[in-house]
C-alpha cells in the first residue's frame, strides 16, 4: 500500500523523533478516511445489487441474511433510517475520486514531513 512505501522511503533519519508520531497519526487518520469511503463504497454497491433482485428470497440471499436474522436486521434498519437524515446521507456519497485525493494528500503530507527532517 502506499502508505507503507512512503514511510519506508521517509526512513527513521530522516524524520526527527518529534516528526514521527504526528506523521504516524496523520497516517492513521488518512487511512481510516480512506477505508470508510471504500467500505461505504462497497456497501452501496451491495444495496444496490439487492435492489436489482427479483424476488425477497434473492435480496436476503444477497444480504447473506438467514430467516432467524430477519427480525434484528429489520430493528437495525428501522433505527439506520431513523438517524439518516438528508446532511448524512448527502456526506456519505463519498466518491472514489475523493477517495484518491485523500490518499494524494496523505501521501505529500508524509513527503513534506521526510523532505523537512
Amino acid at each position: 500500500m502506499w502508505c507503507i512505501r512512503e514511510l519506508v522511503a521517509a526512513s527513521p533519519s530522516r524524520l526527527c523523533e518529534s516528526q514521527t508520531l504526528p506523521t504516524l497519526k496523520t497516517l492513521h487518520v488518512s487511512q481510516d478516511t480512506v477505508d470508510a469511503a471504500k467500505d461505504s463504497a462497497d456497501l452501496r454497491a451491495l444495496m444496490r445489487t439487492a435492489l436489482q433482485t427479483s424476488s425477497d428470497v434473492e435480496i436476503l440471499g444477497v444480504l447473506q441474511i438467514g430467516r432467524e436474522e430477519m427480525p434484528e436486521a429489520i430493528k437495525v434498519l428501522q433505527r439506520v433510517l431513523e438517524r439518516v437524515g438528508v446532511g448524512e446521507a448527502a456526506a456519505a456519497t463519498t466518491t472514489m475520486t475523493e477517495v484518491k485525493e485523500d490518499e494524494e494528500a496523505a501521501a505529500d503530507e508524509v513527503r513534506e514531513h521526510a523532505d523537512t527532517g
